[in-house]
């Protein structure tokens, strides 16, 4: 376990046992807040973007059902509304501007063989400042005072299905924005 793993793991362990303190109960159990809004994205076949032959993808009943075939490639992606995989340059469509709402995100799929690992990929005007895996079920989507948009891609790992049910964005009114 490198360094930058081991702070992720202590930061986690240490805010849930912070809730647990102050609430009694685990921070993934403190949602659902009231959201503002809530917006469930489309899982429309047009919206994903992938340049591997292997991967293909369907909607089936509103769910995503995403397959790989075996290969041999290091990485597979699969983006969201930016229909390409040049992460270094900002997206025309991307899944978030950064305005003044508390956005949270909330995934919900079904593993089977497959592994899939959602990112959120951070720019400022010009360039990408970072990438950052989502690893909760819901989770917080923080800008730094730089970044102005974010990209939603899936790294696909492994060979076999999965099924994506949806992608929903939460958000809280925050401030006053005629500041």
């Amino acid at each position: 376990m490198n360094r930058k793993q081991y702070k992720y793991k202590f930061n986690k362990i240490a805010e849930n046992s912070i809730y647990n303190t102050m609430f009694g109960s685990s921070n993934t159990k403190f949602f659902p807040l009231p959201f503002s809004k809530t917006i469930k994205k489309r899982l429309e076949t047009e919206y994903f973007f992938t340049n591997r032959k292997e991967v293909s993808y369907e909607n089936e009943n509103g769910n995503l059902i995403i397959q790989v075939e075996k290969h041999r490639h290091n990485q597979v992606y699969l983006s969201y509304l930016t229909l390409d995989n040049n992460f270094n340059e900002v997206p025309e469509n991307p899944l978030i501007n950064k305005d003044y709402r508390e956005y949270y995100i909330q995934i919900n799929y079904i593993e089977k063989e497959l592994i899939i690992r959602p990112f959120l990929i951070f720019y400022n005007r010009s360039s990408k400042t970072r990438l950052y895996e989502l690893t909760e079920d819901i989770e917080k989507i923080i800008f730094k005072e730089d970044e102005e948009f974010c990209r939603l891609t899936f790294k696909l790992e492994g060979f076999g299905a999965v099924n994506l049910m949806d992608i929903e964005l939460n958000f809280l009114e925050i401030g006053d924005t005629s500041d």
